[in-house]
């Protein structure tokens, strides 16, 4: 065998690896400046109350060649929430709401990621509120990946669902006639650093 044979042998045998096991997992941290998780509960059956809970950490990891090891935990701080009235945030970070105090973290902890589509997912996990942990599954649409001149990628996810905080044990207002609704409408909007 001569040289260039030799060398033409290695460069398939690097080029079979290399395809066969790729690197498509890679890990990220979510960034808090570029993230948030929103609400929308509606009230006295007329209208809705919006707010925010800036407040975001966690990390996500995503397998691209195998999307069923994709994984996300996502933590939220209530105790930051703004819906721009600062009686009605100190009336939702009471204990007839988020009850920030005993329980400064909400937490989000998927356990199973199934690709539904080009760009989305259907994503199961574990949802815990007050001390509370229901499953809640959701679509969950990757709104893109950036990389800038320095090589620094970035990459985005969005979902919207809903729950009953009653089955939460938020009960403040539901017997009341024309109070506060009890299916609250919840976005994630998350933008991931790669690590």
């Amino acid at each position: 065998m001569n040289l260039v044979t030799r060398i033409l042998s290695c460069c398939l045998v690097a080029f079979a690896i290399t395809t066969a096991n790729p690197a498509s997992a890679d890990d990220y941290i979510i960034d808090a400046s570029h993230s948030a998780a929103i609400f929308k509960a509606p009230h006295r059956d007329a209208g809705s109350v919006f707010g925010m809970i800036p407040a975001i950490s966690g990390t996500l990891h995503i397998d691209a060649a195998n999307p069923g090891e994709n994984s996300v935990s996502v933590v939220v701080r209530p105790d930051s929430l703004t819906t721009f009235q600062a009686k009605r945030d100190d009336h939702l970070k009471s204990p007839d709401f988020f009850n920030s105090k005993e329980f400064p973290e909400m937490k989000y902890e998927s356990k199973s990621w199934k690709k539904t589509s080009e760009s989305t997912y259907q994503v199961t996990g574990n949802l815990t509120i007050i001390g509370v942990t229901k499953e809640v599954t959701a679509e969950v649409k990757h709104t893109g990946t950036f990389t800038n001149e320095k090589g620094q990628t970035a990459t985005g996810y969005e979902t919207t669902f809903e729950i009953d905080r009653t089955d939460f044990g938020m009960n403040f207002g539901v017997a009341k006639a024309g109070g506060i609704g009890t299916i609250i409408e919840i976005t994630f909007s998350i933008e991931c650093q790669k690590k």
